[in-house]
């Protein structure tokens, strides 16, 4: 029974909310701007520094989201 609930809780935490990497890659897909580009346009106040280490900190992130879209597509 254990077992059961942690593989619910992982599937409830990883599928029912994307990382909003996901949001970002769909976003680019759509607008055809860099990832920079797109942050900075879905948040306020984001400085270049800002933007660029957020991308680099969510690197992997970013990289999953980006093979996920392509092998729905």
């Amino acid at each position: 029974m254990k077992k059961l609930f942690e593989n619910w809780r992982k599937h409830i935490t990883e599928d029912a909310v994307p990382h909003s990497a996901h949001h970002i890659v769909k976003k680019m897909k759509e607008t055809g701007k860099s990832a920079k580009e797109t942050l900075k346009s879905l948040t306020t106040d984001l400085s270049d520094e800002e933007a660029e280490r957020w991308l680099e900190r969510h690197k992997d992130e970013m990289d999953s989201a980006k093979q996920d879209l392509a092998s729905r597509q």
